[in-house]
């Protein structure tokens, strides 16, 4: 592939493809973890970085100054103590731009074509703008990474249909119970993903919902709203102890609902659904009686039942990427020959003063200006021109098929 400016660019992360829930919980980045990690990031000979976390990915976007492209040192900053047996994914040069214009189009999501991803992407870029940390290549990439998730939902039907993790956790609890009509659920977490999932419960006819939350005030906002209730996270034990349905959907640096929570609690059937990353359930909660427990992976299979269609129009978005990856390698090249662009200016100006000599040049300076614009904006769109066939559409394909069959067989 061509030498170019794209060539210093480089991904480092894990997503659901490659770890569990328990691992990706374990390397989540809270807005403090990466405020730490762009302190230690901004010291280095980096150009700019990005770091993306969401419940399903953790990733480092960069941009090397120059020289060879190092992954340990990132390794050991973003995922400090890895597990024997999981390897983080490492992608450079072109790759990077193929993975982040599929995870904004949400290709890459667990649940294909999902929105979320989209706005948690545009927020990592404005965290690293704001902290002066994106630089020049990734600006410019995370900018076309963003148009390309919209002109792919606009253009594919990728988005159809009512597949999320809420709505799948909804239709999951349903399965156990068969109607959740006459049942009692409460939900932990007031944000967006609880919300969601809240919203989902009433469209099903559910009237006994609370909504749970560590600040009372945004549940009671929230529930107000929902038309439902709302509680504090302190009386977590007394809201497990009685409701059917419980769903995790909250931050939490540690697990909140544990066995201890369901001693002396009567005996009956309970499902317990963590969608939180981290979990917010222990695992073990599945030993003790009567209970069902799911995390978020164990949505997985149900997600995919829902996904055929969605599928078909995955398809039709890869000519979309390749063009897009297309068009993002020609303004790169483009943007690396400014200083020819500059040049040629500079030459154009000096050739029409020498031309005219003096006085001619002071009598007709209007019209040689307007002449050495109109030169300069006709070799600038032949250079354009060259900057779109420096590379060309088949390589940018072919190279796509081989980043597909490796990333995800």
């Amino acid at each position: 592939m061509p030498t170019e400016a794209c060539n210093s660019l480089f991904i480092l992360g894990m997503n659901h493809r490659v770890a569990e829930v328990g691992i990706r919980g374990q390397f989540s980045l809270s807005e403090t973890d990466r405020v730490a990690a762009r302190q230690k990031l901004n010291s280095g000979d980096l150009a700019g970085n990005v770091l993306l976390s969401t419940c399903n990915r953790t990733e480092l976007y960069g941009a090397h100054l120059g020289g060879a492209q190092e992954q340990d040192a990132y390794k050991s900053l973003i995922f400090p103590g890895l597990e024997s047996g999981f390897e983080p994914y490492w992608h450079t040069g072109w790759n990077t731009v193929f993975h982040l214009f599929r995870v904004s189009a949400g290709l890459d999501s667990m649940i294909v074509g999902e929105s979320e991803i989209l706005r948690q992407v545009k927020l990592a870029f404005e965290e690293s703008m704001n902290a002066q940390a994106s630089g020049r290549i990734l600006s410019d990439l995370f900018r076309q990474a963003l148009e390309v998730g919209k002109r792919i939902r606009t253009e594919t039907q990728i988005s159809m249909g009512s597949v999320s993790v809420a709505a799948t956790a909804v239709k999951l609890a349903g399965k156990i119970f068969g109607s959740l009509k006459d049942r009692k659920v409460v939900i932990l977490g007031a944000g967006e993903t609880g919300i969601q999932t809240a919203t989902h419960l009433r469209s099903a006819g559910l009237a006994n919902l609370t909504l749970l939350n560590r600040t009372v005030e945004k549940a009671e906002a929230a529930a107000s709203h929902l038309g439902v209730m709302s509680g504090s996270l302190d009386d977590l034990r007394k809201w497990v102890q009685e409701a059917d349905v419980i769903i995790g959907a909250v931050e939490a640096p540690k697990p909140l609902v544990t066995a201890d929570c369901l001693d002396g609690a009567p005996s009956k059937t309970r499902c317990f659904i963590d969608i939180s990353v981290p979990r917010s359930m222990e695992v073990g909660i599945a030993a003790v009686p009567g209970v069902f427990h799911f995390d978020i992976d164990d949505l997985t299979q149900l997600i995919q039942d829902a996904m055929a269609d969605r599928s078909q129009e995955a398809e039709k978005s890869k000519e979309i990427v390749v063009a897009e990856v297309h068009k993002f390698l020609a303004k790169q090249h483009f943007t690396g020959i400014a200083p020819l662009v500059e040049e040629m200016r500079q030459a154009f100006d000096e050739t029409l003063l020498s031309t005219l000599g003096d006085a001619a040049a002071a009598e007709f300076a209007s019209e040689a200006e307007k002449l050495a614009k109109r030169l300069l904006g006709v070799s600038l769109k032949t250079l354009k021109l060259s900057s779109r066939t420096h590379v060309s559409v088949e390589q940018v394909r072919g190279a796509y098929e081989v980043f597909l069959k490796d990333s995800l067989s």
